[in-house]
């Protein structure tokens, strides 16, 4: 039975996977906006001298077993452990893809960074579609251009898994006009008929309808 369960979980799982990162629709945008932010959390920062069986880990420094040199006895490490105060965050940002920059003009004296964050968002308008928001590697970012048409695939939630060029236009077959059949030009008399078109270019002229030859014409 805990199997049976196991089973149902994990194909669950992969199934809202699959519901999430596979593109089930095209969608034909224009990108709009092109954001950037970069953050940093700057603070004062020391370093403590603590003890503890368990191995440090983090932002440590000068870390010793101070039972090593007795192998029956559990080890108990030694360390100083740098620690943080008055911990803030600092951002730049804008909406300009030539210029991301760190705000490192905006760290305080005596303060240090202690982590940086960053953000590379393009945004799409589709038509009567609303918009769509997708973050980037800053490269992939930096490859798109404002006002172009891009093709985004969409998840079953509406969510922007990727960002393609555009399908290339199909050739639309010209449409040719039916050649108009053949008709007889109207003529008087018993002459004989002239059978013409308008669409073909070495039709004839109508033949002139034999007349009674004039008695009074001279030799």
């Amino acid at each position: 039975m805990a199997i049976l369960v196991l089973i149902c979980i994990a194909v669950l799982v992969v199934g809202i996977a699959a519901l999430v990162t596979i593109p089930v629709k095209q969608v034909e945008v224009v990108l709009v906006d092109l954001y950037w932010k970069r953050s940093m959390q700057a603070g004062m920062s020391h370093w403590e001298k603590r003890e503890s069986p368990q191995k440090p880990r983090g932002e440590v420094r000068k870390v010793v077993n101070l039972n090593a040199a007795d192998p029956e006895k559990k080890p108990m490490w030694a360390f100083e452990e740098r620690m943080w105060e008055g911990l803030h965050w600092i951002r730049a940002e804008g909406h300009d893809r030539r210029f991301p920059h760190w705000p490192d003009d905006k760290v305080r004296e005596g303060e240090e960074v202690k982590g940086r964050r960053e953000l590379y968002q393009a945004t799409f308008m589709a038509h009567g579609a609303g918009r769509y928001a997708k973050s980037l590697s800053q490269r992939r970012w930096e490859s798109l251009q404002k006002d172009k048409k891009y093709r985004l695939g969409l998840n079953t939630f509406g969510g922007v898994r990727t960002v393609k060029p555009p399908l290339p236009a199909t050739a639309r077959p010209t449409a040719t006009r039916a050649q108009a059949p053949a008709t007889a030009a109207p003529s008087s008399g018993n002459g004989p008929k002239t059978i013409w078109s308008p669409f073909d270019g070495n039709a004839s002229a109508a033949t002139r309808p034999a007349t009674d030859r004039n008695d009074s014409e001279t030799e």
